[in-house]
């Protein structure tokens, strides 16, 4: 309805519903990188964990922007229905967990961290992230003003206090 076509229409230019949803994918992929490129430049100017910490607003407008909600649910409920989907979304939410581990390696308190402790804490960053597409359904009301600042006390303690 959004594109002002019918339903059908689509598949004139995907082959099915599985095509669709890995352009979906592709397309948030492309999102997210420029996303975190954008983080990886500030990274020079600020350092990587203020760079970090900042971006967190930029995820709380993102995420819970109603025109990718309704996709990003799809994508993943598909993903949990199709297992040649699934290895797609895999695929890509590991090159952003490449590229958000390079920005955490960079911060001095991360390099104390055992490879279990920097992938849990690069998994609490991006699970917060991601859950706000879920918040953006329980609570369209939220307070994203609020979330963004919270969102950021934590990045910061997660990056920062990693050895203590």
């Amino acid at each position: 309805e959004a594109a002002g076509m019918s339903p059908g229409h689509i598949y004139h230019y995907f082959q099915n519903k599985e095509a669709i949803i890995h352009a979906l994918i592709q397309q948030n992929l492309g999102r997210a990188f420029e996303h975190l490129s954008h983080i990886e430049e500030r990274s020079r100017v600020a350092g990587p964990a203020d760079a970090l910490v900042e971006e967190m607003r930029h995820a709380v407008r993102t995420r819970t922007d109603p025109r990718y909600v309704p996709l990003e649910l799809e994508i993943l409920a598909e993903s949990a229905r199709n297992r040649s989907v699934a290895k797609f979304f895999q695929r890509a939410d590991r090159a952003i967990y490449e590229k958000i581990e390079g920005v955490v390696e960079a911060i001095p308190s991360s390099r104390g961290l055992s490879a279990a402790e920097l992938e849990a804490t690069i998994d609490v960053i991006v699970a917060m992230s991601d859950g706000l597409v879920f918040r953006a359904v329980g609570n369209p009301k939220m307070n994203k003003e609020e979330v963004g600042k919270v969102m950021q006390r934590v990045v910061r303690f997660l990056v920062q206090n990693e050895t203590s």
